[in-house]
Formats: C-alpha cells, sequence, structure tokens
C-alpha cells in the first residue's frame, strides 16, 4: 500500500532528473522520463472508471491510419461536448496509440480495453480529458520508413475529419468547439496540415471529387468544413517546426522523410516556412483583415532542447513581422498570467511551462500537480486562462 512519503519519493525523484538532464533530450531521457512519471500516476491511482474507449477505429487504409476514442459513459449524441483530437510524437520513427504499456498505447487504458491499471501515465492524460466531459481522439499516423512528407499532414487531415464527421455520435460538437493538440512531431504533422493548405477543404469532399461526385452538397459541406476549422483551437505542445538539418538525428530522419538530400528544399517545406507562406498571404489577400485562421497556442517545458525552441520563436517571429505584434508570452507561475485577452477571436499566444522537459510535462497531464493538464481544459473549453 502506498503511502504520501512514497508519492513525495517518487515527485522528488522526477524533480532531480529533469534538472540532471537540463536541455539533453535523448532515447535514454525519455525512457527514464516514462519509468518516473509512470511510478507518480501508479502512486495517485485516480479513478477514470465513467470513461469509455474504442480503440483502432480506421481513418484511412494504411494500416497506420487508426485511432482510439474516449469518451464520458453517460455522453449521448445530444450531449454536444468538446471535441479534442490529438496526434502524439516520435520524430516520425516511433510513437503510436499502442507501443507499450508505458508509453502512448496508455492513452487508452480503461476497463473494458484492458486489465492493466488506469494509474499508468497516459491513460490518465487522456481520461483526464474524457473524464471532464470532452471526447477525446487519439490518432496515429505513418511513420518512417513507408512515411514521405507530406504524408503526415494528410494523416493528420484524415484524422481530423474523421472527428469532425463521426465524433457526434460519441456525444461531441465538433462545430462548437474543437481543439486539435500536437506533440513534438504530432506538432509537425498539423501544423504542416493547417499552414499547408491540407485543412482548406474537407479531406473527405475532396475525395469524393477525385470520385466524379462533386456537387452542390460538397460545396455546403465544404462551407461548414472552413467555418469549423476556422473557429478551432490548434495546439502546439512541444511541435517540431524547425528542422536542424545539419545535426542528428534530424539530419538523418528528415532527408528520408521528405525523400531529398537537398538541405534547403527541406527547410522550405518545414513548417515554420509554411507558416510565413501562409501568414504572408493571408496578409496580402486579407486586405489588413489580419490573421483570419484558426487561434494558435503554443507551449514549451522550461527545459526545452534548442531544435523545438528555434521553431516556436520562428513562428512568433512570422506573426510579428506579418501582423505587427508577437503573440502574448504567458507561463505557468509568471506574473503576467491571466491577461490573454478573448481566446475565441483567433490569433497566437505561447506560454512556457516551468520546471519541464520536452516530454514530462505531456506524460505528466492528469497527476495532481500538473499544471498543463488544468490550462489544457480551460482552453478546450474557452477559459481565459488562470485567474
Amino acid at each position: 500500500m502506498s503511502t504520501s512519503s512514497d508519492l513525495e519519493t517518487a515527485r522528488t525523484a522526477l524533480t532531480t532528473s529533469i534538472q540532471k538532464w537540463g536541455k539533453k533530450f535523448n532515447g535514454e531521457t525519455n525512457t527514464e522520463m516514462i519509468e518516473l512519471i509512470s511510478k507518480v500516476h501508479e502512486l495517485e491511482g485516480s479513478d477514470y472508471s465513467n470513461v469509455k474507449v474504442e480503440k483502432g477505429i480506421k481513418y484511412g487504409e494504411d494500416e497506420r491510419q487508426r485511432l482510439d476514442i474516449y469518451y464520458p459513459k453517460d455522453a449521448t449524441p445530444e450531449s454536444k461536448l468538446p471535441v479534442v483530437v490529438f496526434f502524439h510524437g516520435g520524430g516520425m520513427v516511433f510513437g503510436d496509440t499502442d507501443v507499450t504499456p508505458l508509453f502512448h498505447s496508455n492513452i487508452g487504458i480503461s476497463p473494458s480495453s484492458t486489465s492493466l491499471p488506469l494509474s499508468f501515465p497516459h491513460a490518465q492524460s487522456r481520461n483526464f480529458l474524457a473524464n471532464n466531459s470532452t471526447i477525446l481522439i487519439n490518432a496515429t499516423y505513418r511513420l518512417l520508413p513507408l512515411a514521405a512528407h507530406p504524408s503526415g499532414a494528410i494523416d493528420a487531415s484524415l484524422a481530423i475529419a474523421w472527428a469532425v464527421k463521426n465524433s457526434p455520435e460519441y456525444g461531441g460538437s465538433p462545430s462548437s468547439s474543437l481543439t486539435i493538440v500536437g506533440h513534438s512531431a504530432g506538432g509537425s504533422c498539423i501544423g504542416t496540415a493547417l499552414w499547408g493548405g491540407f485543412l482548406s477543404e474537407d479531406p473527405l469532399v475532396l475525395t469524393k471529387q477525385g470520385e466524379g461526385t462533386k456537387g452542390k452538397r460538397d460545396e455546403d459541406e465544404n462551407g461548414e468544413w472552413r467555418e469549423i476549422i476556422a473557429s478551432s483551437t490548434f495546439i502546439f505542445l512541444s511541435a517540431g517546426l524547425w528542422y536542424d538539418v545539419d545535426n542528428p538525428p534530424t539530419s538523418i530522419n528528415m532527408p528520408k522523410y521528405h525523400r531529398t538530400d537537398d538541405k534547403e528544399k527541406i527547410r522550405r517545406e518545414m513548417p515554420v516556412a509554411l507558416f510565413r507562406e501562409a501568414a504572408e498571404g493571408m496578409k496580402k489577400e486579407g486586405g489588413g483583415k489580419g490573421w483570419t485562421g484558426p487561434r494558435m497556442k503554443f507551449f514549451l517545458g522550461e527545459w526545452e532542447f534548442e531544435e523545438i525552441i528555434r521553431g516556436t520563436e520562428g513562428c512568433e517571429e512570422v506573426w510579428e513581422e506579418a501582423f505587427g505584434g508577437e503573440g502574448e508570452a504567458e507561463g505557468e507561475g509568471s506574473e503576467d498570467e491571466g491577461d490573454e485577452g478573448d481566446e475565441g477571436e483567433g490569433g497566437l499566444d505561447f506560454e512556457m511551462v516551468w520546471g519541464e522537459n520536452h516530454v514530462s510535462y505531456v506524460y505528466g497531464i492528469g497527476t495532481e500537480c500538473s499544471w498543463i493538464g488544468e490550462r489544457l481544459l480551460e482552453i478546450v473549453k474557452g477559459g481565459k486562462g488562470k485567474e
């Protein structure tokens, strides 16, 4: 039987490890974070038995094009709950909704789907949202060696389209509240999808058009789709938006993913470059109206490695150049916290997650000491931040 002393010891060990690693992040760091955060989840042992899950739902023909959906047991089509679509990280090399009992598969743990306890990490991170009257869709996507740019964006677009079409059956209302979340490489996928134009039309309608069935109903569906995307929120959690193509592992993986050794071509195709093109195009075509796309939230851990930092900073620079002002910089524990303005009117802002690294704050969602879990819930439900 665990005690408060055991829990405090586990939390102290985690904090010590984060500080030990600092901004260095590799496979060993990731493994240690999983082990230590797993212990905290296990000792806290929260009850999420009121959450249901359906796993392995296909949103495309490829084996990797699948998702899991979490929803409250008492949800009905009349519930009209917020919808969240989450994409995991992994550098386009690894990651899944089900890999091991300790990494990403735990997003799907519930009494109906596995004999493992709900206290493992990611079980609580995702059930945390479903347990708070939210529909959560956890999607995976094609990875190397089969993946090839822009497959990540295509898969993200298809998964989002699946969510918009099907989540109402589980009690969701994407037309009222849709939030797209990407961690690390998952952030790269949703950034490329948004800024690369892959979400400008409903992917499911485009598929029908390719089959020669375009008509008035398709045009109506596309209009509704554009309204949903424009009113949605995109959350980038330590997202891979800038590529360090001169140093491994990015210098190894991105040429494989982009199918070229041309570094300049890869740089032109990385998400922050696509954001620049999208922002400049919107500014030119909008006649001074500013950003008319979905609102965007960027989060970084305090102990973040440089490649990730440069991507978020690059997006802030693009925003300032295109629209004349930086996104609002905020963070847990900051003096300026809580002054975000109306988050429902679009735009870009940034928040720092103090005391955390590239993965720790994401793995820790749902634990008692997790600030970011509550913050995400506030954003999803239209709150204005911590008071």
